[in-house]
């Protein structure tokens, strides 16, 4: 699913990380120019790459991955997200996208979502 605001949910997701002020990501949002995104939800066997393909997938359709040179992955789970499960994202995003790009990602755990795995992605960087 596409995001309605990506910039916005990259903002959202960069106060929630903490390692950035307030002025920090105002600054870092006005440098980085358009801001494309996708996020989905999977559970079961297979969550990780379904989701990782289900969020990749409008920009995928688009060609829009392949020109960022930035793409930003936020992987979320309950306690039962595995490290395999993140590597099987970060991997299932790095094969869409441009082999030059720089990849940050991180995982979040959130109870509510023990048995699910929701990857929301952030692609940046764009030459105009």
């Amino acid at each position: 699913m596409s995001l309605t605001d990506p910039k916005a949910a990259l903002a959202a997701s960069l106060r929630r990380d903490g390692s950035m002020t307030e002025a920090e990501i105002e600054r870092f949002l006005s440098e980085i120019g358009q801001v494309l995104g996708g996020t989905a939800m999977a559970e079961g066997e297979g969550r990780a790459v379904r989701a990782a393909q289900a969020a990749t997938l409008p920009l995928l359709t688009d060609g829009s991955i392949r020109r960022a040179r930035g793409v930003m992955v936020d992987i979320a789970g309950g306690e039962d997200l595995t490290e395999a499960e993140v590597g099987t994202v970060v991997e299932t995003i790095h094969q869409a996208a441009d082999p030059e790009a720089e990849l940050l990602f991180g995982p979040v755990y959130d109870g509510m979502l023990t048995g699910s795995v929701r990857v929301s992605l952030f692609a940046m960087g764009f030459d105009e």
